[in-house]
C-alpha cells in the first residue's frame, strides 16, 4: 500500500553502480549478471509512493496504431531511434507515453525542425544536518525496463500540458517558453504533487514540516539541447526551480526521509515491483525505484 515502509536490500559494486536489490519480505527482487566481486550489501528503508498512478501503463497497452504513426514521424524527421531503450536511453514507447499519456511534453515542428518541448519543475529540498545545509538527490534509479541509471537528480516533475490538442501546436510558438505558460499546469500547483508522488509526503505533512524559500526561486530555458534520454531528438527544457526548507530536521516525523542524520532511503513509485520485470507485459512505463541521498548544498543550487 502507498505510504507503507519496508526495508530494501541492494548490492552495490564499488565505482560501478548497483548489481541488484531485493525487499526483505521477499515480495520482489532484482538480479543482474554482474560478478559479485567488489560488492557490498546495504539495507535502507523504502517508502511506497503513489507515483503517477493510473497514468502508468505497460508498453503493450499503448495505442499501437498511434505508436506506429509516431515512429514514422520520428523517422521522417531523421531521428535515429535504433539505439533507444538501452544504455540509459529511453524507448520510443516511453516517449509516446510521455507525450500522449503523461502529457509531459509536446513534439513540435516537422522534418529537421522537429523538437521536443518539456516544462520541468525541480524541487530543492534543503535540511540542516550537523549544522550544514544539505540537499536531497536521487543518486540511482531502477527503471521499469530493467535499466539502472546513476545520476544526481533532485525531485522533479514534468508539468502536464492541458487544454490544448497536442497535434495542433504551431512550430516554435513563443508561448511555450514564457515563465507562466498557459498551456501547462501552473508550476505552483505542481510543487505539492511532486513531493507527494515522488517522495510519498502527504500535503498535510508538507504543510507542517516544510516551508518554501521564495527568495531563491529560479526560472530558466535551455533550448536546442541534445537529450540524453532520447538521443538525436532536439529538446527545449523550460525549468522552474523551487526550494523548500525543512523546519525542524530533529523531529521524529522526518525519519521517513532519512533525517536527522541524513541517511539514505528509497522510494518505489506506483506499481514498481522487481519481479514483474520478468512478466510478459513488464512493469508499467512511469514506475521506478529511487535511492535518495543527502549531499551538501553546492553551487548548483538556486540562489
Amino acid at each position: 500500500p502507498h505510504g507503507a515502509i519496508r526495508a530494501l536490500v541492494y548490492i552495490e559494486r564499488a565505482g560501478q553502480g548497483s548489481a541488484g536489490a531485493s525487499t526483505t519480505d521477499g515480495l520482489s527482487s532484482y538480479r543482474s549478471e554482474q560478478s559479485s566481486k567488489g560488492t557490498k550489501a546495504k539495507t535502507i528503508s523504502m517508502l511506497q509512493t503513489s507515483g503517477l498512478g493510473i497514468i502508468a501503463m505497460s508498453a503493450g497497452k499503448l495505442d499501437q496504431a498511434g505508436l506506429a504513426a509516431f515512429k514514422d514521424r520520428l523517422n521522417a524527421a531523421g531521428v535515429d531511434c535504433s539505439n533507444w531503450g538501452c544504455g540509459g536511453a529511453k524507448s520510443v514507447e516511453h516517449l509516446y507515453w510521455e507525450t500522449y499519456q503523461q502529457r509531459g511534453c509536446i513534439i513540435t515542428g516537422t522534418g529537421k525542425e522537429t523538437k521536443r518541448v518539456t516544462r520541468l519543475l525541480k524541487i530543492w529540498l534543503v535540511a540542516e544536518i550537523f549544522g550544514v545545509d544539505h540537499a536531497l538527490f536521487s543518486r540511482m534509479q531502477f527503471m521499469h525496463d530493467g535499466q539502472t541509471v546513476e545520476r544526481k537528480q533532485v525531485p522533479l516533475r514534468k508539468l502536464s500540458w492541458i487544454n490544448v490538442p497536442l497535434d495542433d501546436f504551431a512550430d516554435g510558438a513563443p508561448a511555450f517558453s514564457v515563465e507562466d505558460c498557459i498551456y501547462t499546469e501552473h508550476w505552483k500547483a505542481g510543487c505539492r504533487k511532486t513531493l507527494e508522488e515522488r517522495l510519498g509526503l502527504p500535503v498535510s505533512w508538507q504543510t507542517q514540516y516544510l516551508v518554501e524559500d521564495s527568495e531563491v526561486y529560479r526560472y530558466s530555458v535551455e533550448d536546442n539541447v541534445k537529450s540524453d534520454g532520447y538521443p538525436g531528438l532536439n529538446t527545449m527544457y523550460c525549468i522552474h526551480e523551487v526550494t523548500f526548507r525543512v523546519r525542524d530536521p530533529e523531529h521524529a516525523a522526518l525519519n521517513v526521509i532519512g533525517l536527522p542524520q541524513g541517511q539514505e532511503f528509497a522510494t518505489a513509485e506506483g506499481d514498481f515491483n522487481f519481479n514483474r520485470q520478468q512478466d510478459e507485459e513488464g512493469l508499467p512505463i512511469g514506475t521506478q525505484l529511487n535511492i535518495w541521498t543527502w549531499q551538501r548544498s553546492s553551487e548548483s543550487a538556486p540562489k
